[in-house]
């Protein structure tokens, strides 16, 4: 019987084409360090650009950068980014200004969506970098939960969680009787650590609320799209999350602003002894509402992290860098490898624009939040290219 193409996989791999995927030979340094080879790094991204016969995006896009570090000092995450960033971008430092064209994309004002985290290890540096348009992105999310029906549910039993963390420290002496002293304070971590990770795991920035933040193309009933839209605002007010003030729109306000940023994330801790001492690394998380009509004062997604969310993120919740302390060897692999002068650091970080209609008045919001993390968990837009590529692997044809 002769089957046909699948028209759904013909789709898919006309999108695909339009996927940069980088692999650079980049360790991760500081500003200054970057600077002084800005121009081969730059040359080596369009020489990247060009071998693999990409092309700059011209639309907004979705990007996901995960550097595999070996560096003993590397920068905070945010730093590194925002350096490497703007070498993809920025034409003023081009050797040949007709190679503007393979840049990866136009000005990084087209971000909208954001995920970086280091991965420590032994080997030699690295650094991938997945640009996809975000129409694709978001496109593709939808995709999966229509036609490949993926479960995202959450099998963590919340209750179940929390109740074993409290009759730990409610029955001690039951614990320490039957157990070595460093035995129970190893299920007390452990059970703390189940404790963040599933209240963390509601901060998360998921495919299921970037589906209803974003809406599929052709839902046009306006009720429908008010609906989705009053699910979004729940999630991202969960009252978990962090919701940060105004952004400043006036000259000479962002010192005020950082202050206040401050005390709300050192009041919210304070409500929540349970993140007091974080047992894992984390990524922190940011929904970005842009304020309207304000374009001087339109802050990039990068800028965003790096100039109000993460400094004061860092120094709230000192954020430990390896897995439950205690439990790491001195001559442990992946304790070598992890750089002391990360500690107290956010891992990585994940952030999304939202749509204008998010921005309930002219000043726009952050509502920040952060999750505890596995540290071989793969970034959302490599867990989305799997689903696809094995779709297209599967059904290639239709009867």
């Amino acid at each position: 019987m002769y089957k046909k193409p699948n028209l759904n996989v013909l789709n898919l791999e006309k999108r695909e084409k339009r996927n940069i995927d980088l692999f650079l030979d980049i360790v991760p340094e500081s500003k200054r360090a970057m600077g002084k080879k800005k121009v081969e790094i730059q040359k080596m991204i369009i020489k990247k650009m060009k071998d693999r016969n990409f092309r700059k995006i011209r639309s907004k896009i979705a990007m996901e950068v995960t550097v595999y570090s070996s560096a003993k000092t590397p920068p905070r995450i945010e730093r590194f980014i925002k350096n490497l960033l703007d070498l993809m971008h920025k034409k003023e430092i081009l050797e040949d200004q007709t190679d503007a064209d393979f840049l990866p994309f136009e000005e990084d004002r087209d971000i909208k969506y954001l995920s970086v985290r280091y991965v420590f290890s032994l080997g030699k540096s690295s650094t991938v970098v997945c640009i996809r348009p975000f129409s694709s992105f978001i496109s593709n999310l939808h995709f999966i939960s229509t036609e490949i029906n993926n479960d995202e549910s959450d099998e963590d039993d919340f209750l179940s969680i929390k109740n074993h963390y409290e009759d730990l420290i409610k029955h001690k002496s039951k614990y320490t009787t039957a157990f070595s002293k460093e035995a129970y304070e190893s299920m007390i971590d452990l059970a703390m650590l189940d404790v963040q990770k599933s209240l963390t795991s509601n901060m998360a920035i998921t495919p299921f609320i970037l589906r209803l933040i974003y809406p599929k193309k052709g839902t046009k009933l306006t009720f429908v799209k008010d609906i989705y839209k009053e699910w979004a605002d729940m999630l991202m007010s969960f009252p978990i999350r962090i919701r940060l003030p105004e952004i400043p729109t006036e000259k000479n306000t962002s010192i005020a602003y950082k202050e206040e940023i401050k005390e709300q994330l050192s009041a919210y801790l304070a409500k929540n002894p349970i993140f007091k001492i974080l047992k894992t690394p984390t990524i922190a998380t940011v929904f970005y509402s842009p304020p309207l009509g304000k374009k001087n004062f339109f802050k990039d997604v990068d800028n965003i992290m790096l100039e109000y969310v993460l400094p004061i993120f860092n120094s709230t919740f000192n954020p430990p860098l390896s897995l439950l302390d205690l439990h790491m060897r001195e001559d442990d692999k992946f304790s070598k490898a992890v750089p002391k002068s990360l500690n107290g650091s956010a891992m990585g970080y994940e952030i999304i624009e939202l749509p204008k209609k998010y921005s309930k008045n002219q000043k726009g919001f952050l509502s920040v939040g952060f999750v505890v993390i596995d540290i071989d968990k793969e970034g959302l837009i490599q867990s989305v290219d799997k689903k696809i590529e094995s779709y297209i692997e599967l059904n290639q044809y239709v009867d």
